[in-house]
C-alpha cells in the first residue's frame, strides 16, 4: 500500500499532465484560429486576381476583338467584341484602353455597371467609346492581363 507521501506525489503528477494537455490544446486552438483569420484576410484581398494564368487566358481568350474603327463624324470608337462559347474563365469585368497621341484612355465594362454589361457566352456586342481624338490602338484587358491589341482604322 502506497504511503500518503507517494499518493500526494501521484496526484500532483496527474495534475501536471492535465495542465500540459490543456495548454497544448489551447495553443493549437489559438494557432488554428489565427491561421483561419489570416487565410480569410488574404482570400478577400486576392479576390480579383486571375483564376487562371495570363498565358492561358491569351491562348484561349474569353473575349476577342472582332472589329474596331473610329467614326470621325461622331468622334466615337466602335469596338465589336465577341464572347467565347467555351468558358474556362468567367469574366465579371474587362477594360479597353485606347492609345491616343497624348496618352491613353481607359474604359471599364462590368456587370456591376448600369450602362455597360459584359456579353453572355457566344454573344457579339458593339461598344461605343466617346473620345475627341482618333486613337491608334485598342487593348482588351481582363484582370490586368492584355488579351489582345488591335490597330484602329477609320470607319
Amino acid at each position: 500500500m502506497p504511503s500518503i507521501k507517494n499518493r500526494n506525489f501521484t496526484k500532483k503528477a496527474v495534475s501536471d499532465v492535465i495542465t500540459n494537455v490543456l495548454l497544448i490544446f489551447l495553443i493549437v486552438t489559438i494557432v488554428s484560429l489565427f491561421g483561419f483569420l489570416v487565410n480569410n484576410l488574404l482570400k478577400d484581398n486576392l479576390e480579383f486576381s486571375p483564376e487562371i494564368s495570363c498565358i492561358k487566358m491569351q491562348a484561349t481568350p474569353p473575349i476577342t476583338i472582332e472589329d474596331v474603327c473610329f467614326n470621325t463624324e461622331t468622334n466615337t470608337t466602335q469596338a465589336v467584341l465577341k464572347s467565347s462559347t467555351i468558358k474556362e474563365y468567367s469574366v465579371g469585368k474587362f477594360s479597353m484602353i485606347l492609345e491616343l497621341n497624348a496618352g491613353t484612355e481607359k474604359y471599364t465594362c462590368g456587370n456591376s455597371c448600369g450602362s455597360c454589361e459584359v456579353m453572355s457566352d457566344g454573344e457579339t456586342k458593339k461598344y461605343y467609346l466617346k473620345n475627341s481624338v482618333a486613337p491608334s490602338k485598342i487593348s482588351l484587358i481582363i484582370d490586368s492581363c492584355i488579351i489582345e491589341t488591335d490597330t484602329i482604322l477609320s470607319c
